[in-house]
């Protein structure tokens, strides 16, 4: 991971793997350099594709596209005896849900690779955008320009929309998850309400304040009809040009009256002094950084539980607004989770969700019933 500890290597043969997620050209370089007393050193570089095309990597494929192809640059003929490889993946043009082409990527396909895994994971790229690069970097080995956005809502949030009455959920167990957001803008506060035996549904409620004085001015700014959403309840406009946080920590000892809240998870910004008022008031107050550790996995179960229509929130227009906002940040690794910054709008009820989701995971020690089987076999676990 560090080249610079590197210097004074003598190698005579070096592997190295997933060369896409080398984020310098540092350590290929001290490998190179450090061959140079050896008669016939070997480098061997081992990677799926990736989305860094200004990268290590991707110069690497280059070069040897130019030499597998004989390219001619600047009226030369690529030449280079020293270098040699083979690249497994589609034809430009390809349609990559056309499981006649899967076969270019995979050569051990129906050995090493299943076929049946592969139509699962095609199925989600096309309903989940932000399972698109995953799947056509790691299972097809396509370069991508990395691909932000997260859901197809029609398609994977709406189904998910039949009414449910929340006085039927009194007295059931569930997680909350608060996002303060600034005193100026929109505050979520969101529970999760686990499964019972009778009914294998996820029941998601979400509470949402914004400042009264200034809501014809955030209407305009965020270009939504925040009045017409506080008439017909799905926001709660608290007095004054800020949010009342008095008036979310009532409805929070409300809601744990009401119901049997376990933890509440929070985004620790801005969050001290109603952290300690809600301590005080016997509610279990779990600090969450806003980071990929914490919110990968809960983002990616929420895919699921969505997927597999276990999911139900109600048709809920405000929860639904902020989830066509979500833009995501990602790793090499395959992790992601909401970019407050980079999102279009307002995301601040999927981010209320999603650290409901994260005590919700960590508390239960069993998969929803129904959650789709291919995310239980990519270790979304709740343990």
């Amino acid at each position: 991971a560090d080249a610079r500890t590197l210097d004074g290597l003598d190698p005579h043969g070096a592997i190295i793997d997933e060369l896409h997620a080398h984020r310098t050209r540092e350590l290929w370089d001290v490998i190179i350099s450090a061959m140079g007393a050896r008669r016939e050193p070997m480098l061997t570089a081992i990677t799926t594709a990736g989305f860094n095309q200004h990268g290590i990597c991707y110069e690497q494929r280059t070069l040897l596209v130019d030499i597998l192809e004989e390219r001619v640059v600047n009226g030369k003929r690529i030449i280079n005896d020293s270098v040699g490889g083979v690249i497994y993946t589609l034809d430009e043009g390809d349609d990559w849900t056309d499981e006649r082409n899967w076969p270019k990527a995979h050569p051990n396909l129906g050995v090493s690779v299943r076929l049946a895994y592969l139509r699962e994971q095609c199925a989600l790229a096309q309903q989940v955008i932000a399972q698109q690069v995953n799947f056509l970097t790691k299972m097809l080995n396509i370069w991508c320009q990395q691909d932000d956005r997260w859901l197809d809502i029609a398609q994977v949030w709406d189904p998910c929309n039949p009414p449910f009455d929340i006085a039927e959920l009194e007295g059931r167990v569930c997680y909350g998850g608060l996002d303060l957001s600034t005193e100026t803008d929109l505050t979520a506060f969101v529970l999760v309400f686990e499964p019972i035996p009778e009914d294998p549904h996820v029941y998601v409620v979400p509470f949402f304040f914004v400042p009264a004085d200034n809501i014809e001015h955030r209407a305009q700014i965020d270009r939504v009809a925040y009045p017409k959403w506080v008439g017909e309840g799905f926001i709660e406009a608290t007095p004054g040009n800020v949010v009342d946080y008095e008036r979310v920590r009532a409805v929070i000892k409300e809601c744990s009256e009401r119901f049997e809240i376990k933890e509440v998870g929070y985004d620790p910004w801005n969050a001290s002094h109603l952290v300690t008022q809600l301590t005080s008031d016997g509610i279990a107050m779990v600090k969450l950084g806003q980071h990929l550790g914490n919110l990968s996995a809960p983002t990616k179960r929420l895919e699921g539980l969505l997927l597999s229509k276990v999911l139900r929130h109600n048709g809920h227009p405000v929860l639904r607004w902020n989830a066509e906002n979500v833009t995501l940040l990602r790793d090499s690794n395959g992790n992601y989770r909401p970019h407050k910054g980079k999102s279009r709008e307002r995301i601040d009820g999927i981010a209320a969700l999603l650290n409901a989701l994260n005590r919700y995971m960590g508390a239960t020690t069993e998969e929803p019933e129904g959650v789709n089987a291919a995310y239980a076999k990519g270790g979304i676990r709740t343990t």
